[in-house]
């Protein structure tokens, strides 16, 4: 696989490009094309990839220091299907917590609480995902250690 990609800063807050990949296995290559752009300031970045197979957007908005929201829209032209996914993140730094969450068009909704356990190096870790399509239920506890 070689991936080439160039990037072009047309402004302090504009950045256009294109990116080329080719993959070549036991018998079968192919290359791809995509146009790139990114577009950011102090409290937002936006960015777009379109290629033959699809199109990518992302935008992601700092709130205020401890609230951050972003919304992604997929879309493949290979298997003609589009989805939408909306997050968050809230940091609470007197309680040293982080809650992630995550909503999206195909009915699955994620949440993430984490806790430091000051002073030592490692959080505690709850995490949740339903899926209502696919009636999927899934919880989970970890530490992270760093």
């Amino acid at each position: 696989m070689l991936v080439a990609n160039y990037q072009q800063s047309f402004s302090p807050n504009l950045m256009l490009g294109t990116e080329m990949m080719y993959q070549r296995s036991s018998g079968d290559q192919g290359s791809l094309l995509s146009f790139i752009g990114r577009y950011s300031t102090d409290t937002f970045i936006a960015t777009a990839s379109v290629s033959k197979v699809g199109l990518h957007m992302s935008y992601y908005h700092k709130g205020t220091p401890n609230s951050q929201v972003s919304v992604e829209f997929q879309s493949s032209s290979v298997n003609q299907e589009s989805a939408v996914t909306a997050g968050y993140q809230l940091d609470y730094p007197k309680g040293q917590l982080t809650f992630r969450g995550s909503v999206d068009t195909n009915w699955q909704v994620t949440s993430t609480i984490e806790k430091k356990l000051l002073p030592l190096p490692c959080s505690l870790v709850l995490s949740g995902l339903i899926n209502q399509k696919k009636q999927k239920c899934l919880f989970g506890i970890g530490v992270t250690i760093g």
